[in-house]
């Protein structure tokens, strides 16, 4: 979560954990941009950017989670959505898409290994079962 320590200054996550997003609406704040991608993972910081002379909001903003694997996750998700008639546009800060990319690699290498041993233990259990009741 974020804590009243952080919404004063900007933090960012690791690599592939830092997004940028596009047409925030305009009266939202850095509490409801939190609230809105917490659910994904733990936010270390949200800031929305705003114009010094008016404080008026720009229409963008950043968020960073303490994992490459909650902000891929978070993109995945809201990415398009509709936002008070905004579509939210969202993608990696930028210096952050190529450690993102293998990052993700390395998750879904593991999410593939971890389906081909599931698929072989329930076909060799299939297997094993229906030789046993020849």
């Amino acid at each position: 979560m974020l804590n009243n320590e952080l919404t004063n200054k900007q933090r960012y996550g690791p690599p592939g954990a830092n997004l940028f997003i596009f047409h925030l609406p305009n009266d939202w704040t850095e509490v409801e941009l939190t609230n809105t991608f917490k659910e994904y993972g733990n936010v270390i910081s949200a800031r929305i950017e705003c114009d010094k002379e008016t404080g008026r909001s720009k229409g963008y903003g950043f968020v960073s989670f303490d994992n490459a694997m909650s902000a891929y996750n978070s993109m995945q998700a809201m990415n398009g959505k509709a936002v008070s008639n905004k579509r939210l546009k969202i993608q990696l800060k930028k210096g952050d898409e190529k450690p993102h990319m293998n990052n993700t690699s390395i998750m879904m290498d593991n999410v593939n290994m971890y389906n081909n041993i599931s698929s072989n233990i329930l076909n060799s259990d299939f297997i094993n079962n229906v030789g046993n009741n020849r």
